[in-house]
């Protein structure tokens, strides 16, 4: 189960022509279907996920330990895969790896949008401070009356908030959850009210994205559009930039800055390591494996290599990243001091899952920013639900 963007019916030709004792199916991603296919006791042989659910993939007895595969295999080596695939070891096992992954704190900013608010381009070595870019974020904010035309910081949060919210405690060596996972630890834990604060004055300002002044599209999109001053995304996102065709952003409109930081040590590392695993349940773990091995290293590899689209899954590939345009080698150039600070792997929770965190941040965000609840009841409802999700997660497991 994967998507067609992902791996084309022509590289699933080309394995089976090469393998003809193997046939391969591909399944639309799709999480209804793959929910009924798991009730059924049929899940795929293979699938897609995110790094940071192996824990619960696991725990659930859903995935398969490839650890003896990795061990036995000629073409993939253990030393040789990027650190993002550590989000793949849990208790000691190895679950699968990422098709691809990125440093995802990295800003991009647009150059346009700069040079018209009159602030000065950042360095491209130093790296920024959060508090930086809440003062650069209200001055690259245009409007045009009661509309928004151009929003200054189009995502603080990344994509997924709790993740941001775990780094930056991080880099300050403070965590988000008790040792066992638990209970989150919000409304007693200074230091993540504090970065969450700090997201809700931006919204409260109106110089990010909100619920009361919501997203055209997604930030991505509406930065390639000039909607956005600044977008914070991995080096996936110059594969976007590099392919579109809007004046805006395209050429040397577009600069790569290294990821801010908020006063602690830095660090940048994948937040979510989109890969592969494969079915604890599956009858047929040689062939799949077999071909896990062709979409990691064979030809699917080297395509996603040399799109930009994310930093290769082995360091082998790392070469094969693309560097023809002056904007792939300024992001080049950026990207490999940022390979020094992504060795951090992400401490996912293993008994819920963390939408429902930015799920319940954004809905009692709306309620904060209309003034029917305070920061403090917003922190304390988020904190609740969360538990409530942790414990029933748990108690599922068993």
């Amino acid at each position: 189960m994967y998507q067609q963007n992902e791996l084309s019916d022509d590289e699933i030709k080309q394995f089976m022509k090469a393998n003809p004792g193997i046939t391969v199916e591909r399944i639309d991603n799709d999480a209804t279907k793959f929910k009924a296919m798991l009730t059924a006791g049929t899940p795929p042989d293979l699938f897609r996920t995110q790094g940071p659910v192996v824990p619960n993939l696991v725990e659930r007895k859903i995935v398969l330990d490839l650890s003896d595969y990795f061990k036995n295999s000629s073409v993939l080596k253990v030393d040789d895969l990027a650190p993002a695939n550590n989000l793949y070891v849990y208790k000691g096992g190895r679950y699968g790896m990422v098709k691809d992954w990125s440093p995802d704190f990295n800003l991009f900013v647009s150059k346009p949008a700069f040079e018209e608010a009159g602030v000065p381009l950042p360095s491209t070595t130093e790296p920024l401070r959060y508090s930086d870019l809440h003062e650069i974020a209200k001055k690259l904010t245009k409007r045009e009356g009661d509309r928004t035309t151009r929003i200054g910081w189009g995502n603080p949060e990344g994509l997924v908030l709790v993740r941001t919210l775990q780094i930056v405690l991080a880099e300050q060596d403070q965590n988000l959850y008790s040792p066992d996972f638990s209970e989150i630890t919000l409304a007693d834990n200074p230091k993540a009210v504090e970065f969450l604060k700090y997201v809700h004055d931006l919204a409260k300002e109106n110089v990010i994205w909100n619920p009361l002044n919501p997203s055209p599209s997604w930030a991505g999109d509406d930065f390639v559009k000039g909607q956005v001053g600044m977008v914070r995304y991995g080096y996936w996102f110059s594969g976007m930039v590099s392919t579109t065709k809007d004046a805006v952003v395209g050429g040397d409109k577009t600069v790569f800055l290294p990821a801010p930081t908020w006063g602690g040590k830095r660090l940048n590392p994948t937040i979510s390591g989109t890969g592969m695993v494969m079915a604890r349940a599956t009858k047929n773990p040689d062939a799949a494996w077999k071909f896990f091995e062709y979409y990691m290293t064979g030809g699917p590899a080297q395509t996603r290599a040399k799109s930009g689209w994310g930093v290769p899954p082995l360091k082998s590939l790392y070469a094969q990243m693309p560097q023809e345009t002056d904007f792939q080698k300024q992001v080049q150039q950026v990207l490999q001091d940022s390979l020094k600070y992504a060795d951090y792997v992400l401490a996912a929770n293993p008994y819920y899952d963390d939408s429902v965190f930015d799920t319940s941040w954004t809905t009692n965000l709306e309620q904060a920013l209309r003034g029917s609840i305070s920061f403090d009841q917003l922190i304390k409802n988020v904190e609740s639900d969360v538990n409530t999700a942790i414990s029933e997660g748990k108690t599922a497991i068993g």
